[in-house]
């Protein structure tokens, strides 16, 4: 798949390394392992899949004020390590520090802009997981087109 555009694109230059978001999140029920199968649970604790939201989620407010109206960003890429297990009723810190912009130029004059973020989530002091997230930006036209 290719997520190229025509120039002009995204400025970039707003998007500086250390620029991040947090939140807190206390963890209920529904953020369960279940692996979107119904009622099938696999264990009644944070999931990776909701911890993977929610990190993905900050990454994205990090490289938000920079996109201009016609352009959206979407997931290119995504690495995460869950830690620890994180039972209901805990407060869960999510944080995203952008890492990271590259824009892949092509000699058609099209390029791809990669936003990376190391996003970490913390319980009590104790990281329960971390992802890099790598989100693709692209004119909003593109993603309608697909």
């Amino acid at each position: 798949m290719s997520v190229s555009a025509k120039l002009p694109f995204m400025d970039t230059s707003q998007l500086q390394p250390g620029q991040g978001y947090e939140y807190d999140i206390d963890v209920t029920p529904d953020m369960r392992a279940g692996l979107g199968l119904g009622e099938l649970v696999v264990h009644e604790l944070y999931s990776t899949s909701a911890m993977l939201a929610h990190l993905e989620w900050a990454a994205r407010q990090v490289l938000l004020p920079a996109l201009a109206p016609d352009e959206e960003a979407c997931g290119y890429k995504m690495t995460i390590e869950h830690r620890h297990p994180t039972p209901f009723g805990q407060t869960v810190h999510i944080a995203a520090r952008l890492t990271g912009v590259e824009t892949r130029r092509k000699s058609d004059g099209r390029h791809t802009v990669l936003v990376t973020c190391r996003c970490t989530a913390h319980v009590k002091g104790t990281l329960v997981g971390q992802a890099d997230v790598v989100q693709a930006v692209l004119p909003r036209s593109v993603l309608r087109s697909r």
